[in-house]
């Protein structure tokens, strides 16, 4: 039974977290349509309610006066007199007070800065590397380009024209560019001879891997860095509030056992 209240309060969490300031939609009998009501109708913090198409936000407002009136006319016919209403309204109860506890936790920022000072090795980047690659099937033809770029003035730029009309894969329309990437996330030959080259320079020997023969260049070499505590802070303090309301919670539910009478049958 514990762990099911913990596993619907962090549930409940990552609703609170995608509710925005409010905004009326709409009015029924004189009550605001609001931004909480369309969330709670869409159940889903990456759909953006004002980005949909008009047809699709009517039919939501639609939907959720529907919900409304209904639920009135629920109440006026005495559900709330009913066995099963009352159970579930210790669920509603636990929800609504979730949230505005939730709400008014502030999290101490000396807390969160001796934090992020006795756990800094949490926010280390690794090393990277920027790079182009040409990419062949035939061995005889790296080779040949490799003297094409040798050959060349500009060698980078040559680099880039011979990815764009010879290499095969989705980078060589983009002149071979691999972007920033950890060399783990390469295999094996690819990482250890562009870790071998120096800023600016190519590979002089096509590169065999399991996808054919690499030319590789070398763009930049990026070395590992601690994160600062402002680029951290926000995803921190969110992070470090989730988990430290959820000890309070935990520690009111002991103490709330302890003064519990409690029969397990």
């Amino acid at each position: 039974m514990k762990k099911n209240v913990f596993v619907f309060f962090l549930a409940f969490l990552m609703l609170l977290t995608s509710l925005n300031a409010n905004k009326v939609y709409a009015t029924l009998n004189g009550v605001d349509i609001t931004t909480e009501d369309v969330e709670l109708v869409l159940k889903n913090p990456n759909i953006k309610f004002d980005t949909l198409s008009d047809d699709i936000k009517e039919k939501v407002i639609s939907k959720i006066i529907d919900k409304k009136l209904l639920a009135k006319k629920a109440i006026l016919d005495g559900i709330e007199k009913s066995e099963l209403f009352n159970k579930f309204k210790e669920d509603l109860a636990l929800e609504v007070w979730i949230s505005e506890e939730f709400k008014r936790f502030k999290v101490d920022f000396k807390d969160l800065k001796k934090y992020y000072d006795n756990n800094k090795t949490r926010f280390k980047e690794d090393a990277k590397l920027e790079a182009r690659h040409i990419l062949v099937d035939d061995e005889k033809l790296a080779k040949s380009i490799i003297k094409d770029i040798e050959n060349s003035k500009n060698k980078k730029e040559k680099f880039i024209e011979l990815a764009k009309s010879k290499s095969k894969g989705p980078t060589g329309k983009d002149g071979g560019y691999l972007g920033k990437f950890a060399p783990s996330n390469m295999v094996k030959e690819f990482s250890q001879a562009a870790l071998a080259l120096k800023v600016g320079t190519y590979t002089k020997e096509p590169v065999k891997t399991q996808f054919g023969y690499h030319i590789i260049f070398l763009e930049n070499k990026i070395d590992s860095k601690i994160q600062s505590f402002k680029e951290v802070k926000d995803k921190l303090e969110k992070e470090f509030k989730e988990r430290e309301f959820t000890k309070k919670i935990e520690k009111l539910t002991k103490e709330l056992r302890k003064k519990a009478k409690i029969i397990l049958k």
